[in-house]
């Protein structure tokens, strides 16, 4: 039996208990009407392309009630990318990947501090470009600098606003965008409560930086392998 993206997060919904506390963005809806969908997903890898995280980001944009930029407002770059499930197959002859980077006017002034534990380290931009060189194969790790326990973004053009992410590694290139219309946001990845006993709650986490917007971004993997107990 065959089960549609909206059929498994309308489960989800009812099995935690979010149907009356949170709005489901599902994936089949919005992807559906965007054009080609071949140009949101790549070949290579299991993330949404830059494309799809724009069109995501824009869903999340309507649900939270603010305008999204449009796609004239960012400078985009293209880069050869084999992603995960390029090494998993053994298919060597399939052509690389298109991995884009897309630049607004605000990133050079975000302050991205990503957080392990008691490490703290802290960058300009959203970009490890480092991670974009010919030699790296993990190119995605560019985004938000990869995965971290914590990571805090400050826009000092935005005077206030504070959004709170749960997310996995599809978020990492979809929470760029929503980094222009807030002061702060702060993303926690779940997956590292697992093995970091210094993590706090998320509760406790929304609660200390007074949070008032909250998104939880995640794969089906994510869900499915349990890390959404953690939102408890």
């Amino acid at each position: 039996r065959e089960y549609a993206d909206g059929q498994i997060i309308d489960a989800l919904n009812s099995m935690y208990g979010l149907r009356n506390c949170a709005k489901s963005i599902f994936a089949d809806n919005v992807f559906n009407n965007a054009g080609n969908v071949s140009e949101l997903y790549y070949r290579t890898d299991h993330h949404l392309t830059m494309k799809g995280s724009y069109i995501a980001y824009c869903a999340i944009a309507k649900e939270l009630g603010f305008e999204p930029l449009t796609e004239s407002e960012f400078e985009k770059h293209s880069y050869s990318f084999y992603g995960t499930a390029y090494g998993q197959s053994g298919l060597w002859e399939i052509p690389a990947d298109d991995l884009q980077t897309w630049i607004g006017s605000y990133d050079s002034d975000l302050s991205v501090t990503v957080i392990d534990g008691t490490v703290e380290t802290e960058h300009r931009g959203s970009l490890d470009t480092d991670k974009l060189s010919d030699d790296v194969v993990d190119k995605y790790a560019a985004y938000l600098y990869s995965n971290h326990g914590i990571t805090k973004i400050v826009n000092p053009n935005v005077e206030s606003g504070t959004l709170f992410v749960l997310k996995d590694s599809y978020g990492n290139a979809i929470v760029p965008f929503l980094a222009a219309h807030y002061n702060t946001i702060i993303m926690l990845d779940t997956r590292t409560m697992y093995y970091s006993p210094t993590m706090p709650a998320p509760s406790e986490l929304a609660k200390e930086y007074n949070a008032k917007d909250f998104v939880v971004i995640y794969g089906v993997d994510t869900v499915a392998a349990g890390n959404i107990d953690w939102l408890r």
